[in-house]
């Protein structure tokens, strides 16, 4: 088994967040793929998988570059290897929803307060001054925020990682559109208990009319036949 690490990154001067993360995963086994300038995450992606062809029990990692991870190296790894083991493990991550309403928004808040929301966030500069938002407990999930998430070969090898044409902007609701398919395929996705601190505030769905609204309203458009969706003990049977 190998272990790889994709970081996407727009900055080519390599910013602080990305020099201490790309230590971190190298010390903790990991080959690291910094992929510059691609105008899409899954066009980033996707070249990397390309290049390291991942066999079925090798484990990906997949980043944001101004993050750091809190969790040690070592219970890093055991919660990645243990958490992606069984065969039907699909992504693994940080926070994501038990539903997908019509609208595709994984923080619906009538989700949330219905408690089906997973993960913990942490977000600020440094650890000094750092806040939490704890969207509830760890568990099965739909669809995961993609600031950080994990999988084995097997399950990236199964997705397909081409940017798809209904979106139109590269940077925004990609994580939605590779993890429902990842749930589509019967993958089972998952919150786990890794810690990370964001150093953006993840703005971007507050911009009236910007990429991330346009590419909600095209992802909700194009799988509206199929949202709602939500994990099998939520299903209406």
């Amino acid at each position: 088994m190998k272990k790889y690490a994709i970081i996407s990154t727009r900055d080519e001067n390599h910013p602080k967040s990305l020099v201490k993360l790309q230590k971190f995963y190298v010390e903790a086994g990991f080959e690291v793929k910094i992929q510059e300038g691609y105008p899409t995450m899954l066009g980033a992606y996707k070249s990397a998988l390309d290049e390291i062809k991942p066999n079925n029990k090798d484990i990906i990692v997949f980043s944001h570059d101004d993050i750091e991870i809190l969790t040690n190296k070592k219970t890093f790894n055991n919660i990645l290897e243990y958490k992606t083991l069984n065969k039907k493990s699909g992504f693994v991550g940080l926070a994501g929803a038990c539903i997908l309403t019509t609208n595709g928004v994984w923080w619906e808040r009538k989700v949330w307060e219905g408690g089906c929301l997973r993960g913990v966030v942490h977000h600020g500069e440094h650890s000094g001054n750092m806040t939490t938002t704890s969207f509830g407990t760890y568990g099965e999930v739909v669809v995961l925020d993609g600031v950080f998430f994990a999988c084995r070969g097997r399950c990236a090898n199964s997705l397909d990682w081409s940017h798809p044409e209904y979106l139109k902007y590269g940077w925004d609701f990609y994580d939605i559109h590779i993890t429902s398919q990842a749930f589509a395929k019967d993958f089972c996705n998952e919150v786990v208990p890794i810690q990370v601190l964001h150093h953006s505030r993840g703005l971007g769905s507050s911009i009236p009319n910007g990429p991330w609204a346009k590419n909600r309203e095209s992802y909700a458009e194009h799988y509206q036949d199929v949202l709602p969706i939500a994990i099998k003990e939520l299903q209406v049977r």
